[in-house]
């Protein structure tokens, strides 16, 4: 018993990070994201999948210059149809820290992304996607140790402009949306912190 309170002591000092988000620290970091929704009313349902690498800067103190690709997988069922979806977005954003903690620290961020895909049915591909987006997210960041932090979003506030181009004749597709989503949309990330 005595063996196991000391190495619980050690692993609990151990693990006490001190991160500092000084200026000129720089952040390295890979995200995971998932998304999914449905609309019983239309019998839509969509979900999509992302992974990319992104990269940061501290401009100030907490403050956080970004940017990263994402690269995208999805599905959307429309009655019984089902679309195969995948793309790529650049993102570029800005991040403010709010460190309530030494190993913790929530934020919240403003960003842009820029996307291209395509669209297949079958594998045939049905359409050529672009969209243009601006939100606000927001989430936290804990260090388990001095340069590592994972991180975590949930949704956000959003407005996004997308465009689908038919390919073989169909019709054009545009839409644009806002949305308030805190439920629909996680994502996980693991960042290393350069100072």
């Amino acid at each position: 018993m005595k063996k196991l309170f000391i190495l619980g002591a050690f692993l609990l000092t151990g693990s006490m990070a001190f991160a500092q988000l000084d200026q000129g620290t720089m952040r390295l970091g890979l995200d995971l994201g998932f998304s999914s929704t449905s609309n019983d009313a239309n019998d839509d349902k969509s979900s999509s999948f992302n992974v990319g690498p992104d990269f940061g800067y501290f401009i100030a103190d907490n403050l956080e210059v970004m940017a990263g690709i994402d690269f995208m997988s999805g599905t959307d069922e429309v009655a019984t149809v089902e679309f195969k979806n995948s793309g790529m977005n650049i993102n570029l954003g800005i991040r403010k820290y709010f460190a309530v903690a030494d190993d913790f620290a929530p934020w919240a961020a403003f960003g842009i992304g820029i996307g291209s895909g395509k669209s297949e049915i079958d594998g045939t591909s049905v359409a050529e996607m672009s969209s243009l987006m601006l939100g606000v997210t927001l989430g936290a960041t804990y260090f388990v140790s001095d340069n590592i932090g994972i991180t975590a979003s949930l949704g956000g506030l959003s407005y996004a402009m997308y465009t689908d181009k038919a390919i073989g004749g169909g019709e054009d597709y545009k839409e644009s949306a806002i949305a308030l989503d805190l439920t629909k949309r996680v994502s996980f990330g693991v960042s290393y912190y350069f100072y």
